[in-house]
C-alpha cells in the first residue's frame, strides 16, 4: 500500500506535460595507470539530475549490475601491478520524467536539464570487505535532454590513486506524455495538493502558451506542438549523428527507422488529433532509442567515442595555445626582443570579451567548469626555430567571426593556434584503453575509426621510452607527479624515473647532489636491466627523455657529464644517430624539457626576491643557492660550476630540446629559463659578459646542430591563477607547471608532441 501511495502521489505531482529522458552510463574498464599502493579498489558511480525529475532505474542490457540507491557499485578487484587492466561491463539506464513549467518555452525549460555523474574510488590495502572512499570526481553534463549528451572519456582519479576508468554516457528525449490532455498545458490545473508547490505557480497571466483575444486555442496549441516537434527532431538529428559516428548506420533496420521519424515529425495534423501526434511521435522516437541502445556495444563505440569527445575538449582550449616559426639565428636573440609580443599576445586574446569559451557538454567540475573566459585561461606561446621559418600560414576559413578578429588581431606576432599548425591527427587522444594487448589508435588520416597495433609496435605510444624527471629545491619525487599522469593520458607506456634521493639535500653543493642522483639512477637502470624478461642484463629502454624543474634542469645537465652516464649514450655523435651499440643496452637521447630552469644562474631577479635568495642562502647555508648566483668562486665568475658547466657539450646530443618560462615567474627569470641574454646582462659590466657568454656556450651547438629541434615556450598563468602569497611574492609562475592542473593540461596538450 505505501508503495502504491507513492506512485500516485507522484502522479499528482507531475504537471499536464512532461518529457521522457533516458540516459544510459556505461562502465568500460578500469586501467591502473601509475601505480602508487596495492590494494583492492572498486568503484561507486551515480548520476544526480536537476530538480523536478523523477527517476526509475535499470541494469543496463540485463546485466549483472549491483545497483544501491541509484548508484552503480562495482564488485572490488584486487589491483597488484601498474598498468593492470579491469574488466567491468556494468551499466544503469536512467528512465527520468521530466515536470515542464509552461512559464518557459519547451526548449528553456530541456536545455535547463542539467546532471553530474560522480564517479568514487573506493580502497583498502588488504581486505575487500572494508574499502573506504578515497578520492571523487565529478563530471558536469549539460544538454542532456536538448540534444542530447554523446560522451565517452577517460575518468583519471586523484595523484595517489591514478586509476582510469572508462566511461560512456548516452542521453536522449525519448517523447512526451500527456497527463490528460494537451489543452491542459494551456490553463490552469487544479490546485496542487502537494504542499511545497507555491501557490499561484500556475498562474496563467505569466504562461508562455497561453489563450487570449489575440491568441485562440488552436493557435497556441499548433505553437506548442511545433516546439514538441522541433525538440524531438533535434534529438533524433543527435541520435542519427551519434549512430553514423559509431558505424550502427550499416544496420538496415535502424537506418529505416531513422529515415521514418524523421519524415513522420514534420507532418502536420488537425487540432482534435494533436493529442494522437504527440502520441505517435513519441513512440517513433522511443523506438529508434531502443533499437540504438540494443544494438549499440560499447565496448567497440567507446574509442570512437572518445576520440570525438577528445577533440571536442582540445577545441575548448586550442586557441590559448598559439605556435610561432623563427629563423633558426633567432635563438640568440634577446629577451626583451619578445616581450612586446607577447604583451600584445596576451591583451589580444583577452580583449575578445564576446569570445567565451566554447562549451562542451561534459566537463570535469574542479577544473574546467568555472572556466568561461579567455582571461582565465592559461596561455601557452610555443615558438619553434627551424630553417623553413616563412612557411607560417594563416587559416581562419572555418573560424567564427570573433576567433577571425583575433587572429587577425595576432597576425603581426606569426603566431597562430597550434592546432592549424599540426592538426589533430598529429595529437594522441587521451588514453582509451588496453585490451588484449592492443591499444586502439587515432588513424593518420583523423577519422574516428580506431586501428589496433599491438604493443610491440606500439614505440611513438612510449614502449621502451624512459622519462626521467628530476625536481627543484626543497621539492620532492612528487612535484611532477602531475606532468607525469597527464603524459601517461596520451602516451601510456611510457616509462617513469622520480628519483627520490635528493628530497632534503638541495641546498648541498651541485656536485653532491649530482653525484646522488647518479648513484639512484644507475641502481634503477641496474634492476630494470636484471628485471629484463627479453634480454636479461640489457637495459629494456631504447630512448630517454629529460625532464628538469628549477635546479632540477641543472642536475640532469651535470649528470650527462657523468663518464658513468656519458657511457649510457656512447655511440652518438648527434641527435639523429642511433646508438652503435644498441644490442648492449646502450640509449639514445630523445627529449630534454627544461622547465623554468636557472641555466644562467639567480641572477637578474626582483629587487625583493633577490634579497630573500640572499638570506636563505645564508640561514640554510646553502651552497647550491651560491652557485646559482655565481658566487662560488673566488677566482672569479668564470671559475664559477655554471659557467664551466655551460661549456660541457649536452643538449645538442637530444632530438628535441625545450625550454619553458612563466612570465609570472619571479624567481627564475625569462632570460634564464630561455637561455637567453638580457638588456641588464648587457649594461652590466661586472657579471654581464659572463651571462651573454654562458648563453653562447649553451645556445650556440644547437644552432649549428641543425637535426635538433629546438623550441621555447612561455606559460601565461592569469591573475585569477596567481593568488594568496604564492601570487603576491612571484612563486605562483614558477610552480605553475607543477600545481595549476589546468596549466600543466594546456602545456602538455602541445608538448606530448615531443615524446613520441
Amino acid at each position: 500500500m505505501a508503495a502504491v501511495a507513492c506512485i500516485r502521489r507522484q502522479e499528482e505531482s507531475l504537471n499536464p506535460l512532461t518529457a521522457d529522458l533516458e540516459i544510459v552510463v556505461a562502465l568500460g574498464e578500469l586501467f591502473n595507470l601509475d601505480l602508487f599502493e596495492r590494494g583492492y579498489y572498486a568503484l561507486h558511480v551515480c548520476t544526480k539530475l536537476s530538480t523536478g525529475t523523477h527517476v526509475h532505474i535499470e541494469p543496463l542490457n540485463e546485466s549483472n549490475t549491483h545497483i544501491e540507491d541509484q548508484t552503480i557499485i562495482t564488485d572490488p578487484v584486487e589491483v597488484r601491478f601498474r598498468r593492470d587492466l579491469f574488466k567491468l561491463g556494468e551499466g544503469i539506464v536512467y528512465k527520468c520524467t521530466v515536470n515542464l513549467d509552461p512559464h518557459s518555452s519547451i526548449e528553456t525549460c530541456l536545455r535547463s536539464v542539467t546532471g553530474v555523474i560522480v564517479c568514487q574510488l573506493w580502497f583498502h590495502a588488504s581486505s575487500s570487505n572494508n574499502l573506504k572512499k578515497v578520492d571523487s570526481q565529478a563530471l558536469t553534463l549539460a544538454g542532456v535532454a536538448c540534444p542530447g549528451v554523446h560522451h565517452a572519456g577517460p575518468v583519471q582519479f586523484d595523484f595517489f590513486h591514478s586509476a582510469l576508468l572508462t566511461l560512456s554516457v548516452s542521453s536522449c528525449l525519448v517523447g512526451f506524455h500527456i497527463n490528460g490532455s494537451l489543452s491542459a498545458y494551456l490553463t490552469p490545473p487544479r490546485e496542487s495538493r502537494m504542499t511545497w508547490i507555491p501557490r499561484n505557480w500556475w498562474s496563467q497571466s505569466s504562461q508562455i502558451y497561453q489563450v487570449s483575444e489575440e491568441v485562440s486555442e488552436n493557435e497556441s496549441l499548433k505553437r506548442l506542438l511545433d516546439e514538441l516537434k522541433r525538440a524531438l527532431m533535434a534529438s533524433v538529428l543527435s541520435l542519427e549523428e551519434i549512430i553514423t559516428f559509431t558505424k550502427l548506420n550499416n544496420d538496415k533496420e535502424l537506418t529505416k527507422k531513422i529515415a521514418n521519424t524523421k519524415a513522420f515529425l514534420p507532418v502536420s495534423s488537425e487540432p482534435e488529433s494533436y493529442d494522437k501526434t504527440v502520441v505517435d511521435m513519441s513512440s517513433l522516437v522511443k523506438g529508434l532509442w531502443d533499437s540504438f541502445t540494443q544494438l549499440q556495444n560499447y565496448d567497440v563505440s567507446y574509442s570512437n567515442l572518445a576520440h570525438r569527445s577528445y577533440l571536442a575538449s582540445r577545441a575548448r582550449h586550442q586557441m590559448g595555445y598559439l605556435f610561432r616559426k623563427s629563423p633558426r639565428d633567432q635563438l640568440m636573440s634577446t629577451a626583451e626582443s619578445r616581450f612586446d609580443m607577447l604583451d600584445l599576445l596576451i591583451k589580444s586574446v583577452q580583449s575578445c570579451r564576446s569570445l567565451s569559451i566554447s562549451d562542451t557538454k561534459v566537463s570535469f567540475v574542479d577544473n574546467e567548469d568555472s572556466l568561461s573566459k579567455w582571461k582565465d585561461l592559461p596561455l601557452v606561446f610555443e615558438e619553434c626555430f627551424t630553417n623553413d621559418a616563412s612557411n607560417v600560414t594563416f587559416d581562419t576559413q572555418h573560424q567564427e567571426e570573433d576567433t577571425r578578429e583575433l587572429l587577425d588581431s595576432i597576425k603581426e606576432t606569426k603566431y597562430i593556434p597550434l592546432e592549424q599548425t599540426l592538426g589533430p591527427s598529429n595529437h594522441s587522444p587521451y588514453h582509451e584503453h588496453i585490451r588484449h594487448g592492443t591499444v586502439p589508435l587515432a588513424p593518420s588520416d583523423g577519422s574516428p575509426t580506431p586501428e589496433y597495433l599491438s604493443l610491440a609496435s606500439l614505440e611513438k605510444f612510449g614502449k621502451g621510452h624512459l622519462v626521467v624527471c628530476v625536481h627543484g629545491m626543497d621539492g620532492n619525487q612528487y612535484d611532477l607527479r602531475s606532468l607525469k599522469l597527464k603524459l601517461l593520458e596520451s602516451l601510456p607506456l611510457l616509462e617513469f624515473f622520480l628519483p627520490a634521493s635528493l628530497e632534503g639535500i638541495t641546498h648541498e653543493s651541485l656536485e653532491h647532489i649530482t653525484d646522488t642522483f647518479v648513484a639512484e639512477f644507475q641502481s634503477f637502470l641496474d634492476a630494470k636491466s636484471k628485471g629484463n624478461s627479453e634480454q636479461e642484463g640489457v637495459t629494456p629502454f631504447k630512448r630517454i627523455s629529460f625532464v628538469g624543474h628549477s635546479l632540477g634542469t641543472i642536475i640532469i645537465r651535470s649528470a650527462l657529464e657523468r663518464p658513468e652516464i656519458k657511457r649510457m649514450f656512447e655511440g652518438l655523435s648527434n641527435a639523429n644517430t642511433e646508438p652503435a651499440t644498441k644490442s648492449n643496452g646502450t640509449m639514445s637521447l630523445h627529449c630534454f624539457l627544461s622547465l623554468c630552469g636557472p641555466h644562467l644562474g639567480s641572477v637578474y631577479l626582483n629587487k625583493l626576491i633577490g634579497t630573500g635568495m640572499w638570506w636563505l642562502s645564508r640561514w640554510k647555508h646553502s651552497k647550491s643557492l651560491k652557485q646559482l648566483s655565481l658566487a662560488d668562486s673566488e677566482e672569479g665568475f668564470e671559475n664559477s660550476y655554471l659557467y664551466k658547466l655551460s661549456k660541457s657539450p649536452a643538449l645538442e646530443q637530444f632530438k628535441k630540446v625545450v625550454f619553458v618560462a612563466s612570465p609570472q615567474d619571479k624567481y627564475v627569470s625569462i632570460s634564464s629559463a630561455l637561455v637567453q641574454s638580457c638588456s641588464e646582462a648587457q649594461a652590466d659590466l661586472d657579471i654581464g659578459p659572463v651571462y651573454q657568454k654562458m648563453a653562447q656556450n649553451i645556445i650556440s651547438p644547437l644552432v649549428k646542430n641543425e637535426s635538433v629541434s629546438v623550441h621555447r615556450t612561455y606559460l601565461y598563468v592569469p591573475p585569477a591563477r596567481r593568488k594568496g602569497v604564492n601570487g603576491l611574492i612571484g612563486r605562483s609562475g614558477h610552480i605553475a607547471v607543477l600545481e595549476d592542473d589546468l596549466a600543466v593540461r594546456m602545456l602538455v596538450m602541445g608538448i606530448s608532441r615531443f615524446f613520441h
